[in-house]
């Protein structure tokens, strides 16, 4: 598995008050992206050995409850790459796709939609021949299915009328 998160401090875009944000660095198949975790540092509060806030931060009332809550962030990723690696569905996701995964960002794109983008990412990982049966299969569910609209919630696919 060459994928990994690292929490860093992103001091090349510092904001107007000084401060830098706090981001989780996803590196996937040789390219890395970042996610914001929504907090923000000086760079004198931040323990870059470590990777923790340093106790002189004076924004909370208790620096181990924020550094316990970066912790849980990056253990609730690396817990999503770990279930994807386990389904063997890690090494077909584009960069993007893991990172909306991470993220959990509420799909709600029509089903074929979902399925075109599975195939393009398939084509482009050169699985090729998965990728000319999932289209077989998508056409398939098109005729079966015309004119119903399937909805993607929570990365499970549901069928209407159906649990």
């Amino acid at each position: 598995m060459n994928t990994n998160v690292v929490i860093s401090l992103d001091t090349r875009r510092p904001k107007k008050d000084g401060t830098c944000p706090l981001i989780m660095r996803l590196g996937h198949h040789g390219k890395t992206t970042s996610i914001p975790i929504g907090i923000s540092l000086n760079e004198k509060d931040w323990d870059e050995k470590k990777r923790t806030v340093k106790k002189s931060y004076i924004g909370v009332s208790s620096v181990s409850r924020l550094n316990n809550q970066i912790q849980k962030i990056k253990s609730d990723a690396m817990d999503i790459i770990l279930k994807l690696h386990e389904a063997d569905i890690l090494q077909t996701l584009s960069i993007t796709s893991l990172r909306d995964r991470i993220t959990q960002k509420d799909v709600r794109d029509s089903f074929f939609q979902f399925a075109s983008q599975c195939v393009d990412e398939l084509i482009e990982a050169h699985r090729v021949g998965t990728a000319k049966s999932y289209k077989g299969l998508i056409s398939v569910l098109k005729d079966y299915r015309e004119g119903q609209r399937f909805t993607l919630q929570r990365n499970y696919l549901r069928f209407p009328g159906k649990v």
